[in-house]
């Protein structure tokens, strides 16, 4: 943190500048260092719970779980840590194996969390029947190790719905105490760019939330001009720029 240094409490010349200090004036106080800038101390083991979860995640088939793309590594955010990019429309509770997909979690982020991360969820298309059981999301969260959790530099959530908001609340005892200045919500995906989350032209959308926005967007032209005609809106480039695979 930066420290200011003291401002005299005189400035007239007829007293010296080398007088001695006032014995009864209190010692200067040393301030704790900043949580965001205190590196986790990777001398400090993982739980034994979390080594067996890694453990079953090597040795599982997780290629299931990787077919749907719901988790995706591989990218960078605007200061190039490692990112990794969560698909909620891809989700479904009654078609997988949860316990699956948080070891794929664990297992692309092992590697990367002993540094700052990024992690950028896009929440459009989310329906409540498909949406992860808030007490699966908590006990998830709290079988994670401490340097997965205290080294996420920012989390973006996209287009975020009373759910979402629900689920923060929920979460919130079991994440870090800076989590409010490493927490970024986008309503639009140019809110991603616009407030230095990712790179416009570095990062791949998914074109998941590039065609929810766009339904969105018809969805409001729609009802401010009366238009009947989805096709007329869709024809309009509602990309925002971004790419999609």
């Amino acid at each position: 943190p930066l420290v200011r240094a003291a401002m005299p409490l005189t400035t007239n010349p007829e007293i010296p500048a080398d007088l001695p200090s006032d014995p009864a004036a209190p010692a200067a106080v040393s301030l704790p260092p900043d949580p965001l800038a205190d590196p986790v101390d990777d001398d400090v083991p993982d739980s034994a719970e979390y080594s067996a979860l890694i453990a079953a995640a090597r040795a599982a088939d997780l290629s299931d779980v990787e077919r749907r793309e719901i988790l995706r590594a591989g990218e960078v955010d605007a200061k190039g840590r490692p990112c990794l990019v969560v698909v909620g429309a891809k989700f479904d509770n009654s078609e997988f194996d949860k316990e699956k997909l948080l070891q794929l979690f664990c297992l692309l982020l092992d590697d990367v969390a002993h540094e700052p991360y990024s992690v950028v969820y896009f929440h459009g298309g989310v329906g409540w029947w498909t949406a992860p059981p808030l007490l699966w999301l908590v006990r998830s969260v709290g079988r994670l190790p401490r340097r997965m959790r205290k080294n996420v530099a920012c989390v973006a959530v996209v287009h975020p719905t009373n759910w979402v908001r629900a689920a923060m609340v929920v979460l919130w005892p079991w994440l870090s105490a800076k989590v409010e200045e490493k927490l970024v919500i986008a309503d639009r995906l140019d809110e991603l760019w616009l407030d230095g989350v990712v790179n416009k032209t570095e990062f791949t959308m998914p074109p998941e939330a590039v065609e929810f926005e766009a339904e969105q967007v018809c969805f409001i032209v729609a009802g401010r001009s009366g238009a009947t005609s989805r096709g007329a809106v869709q024809g309009k480039n509602l990309t925002l720029g971004c790419s999609a695979r």
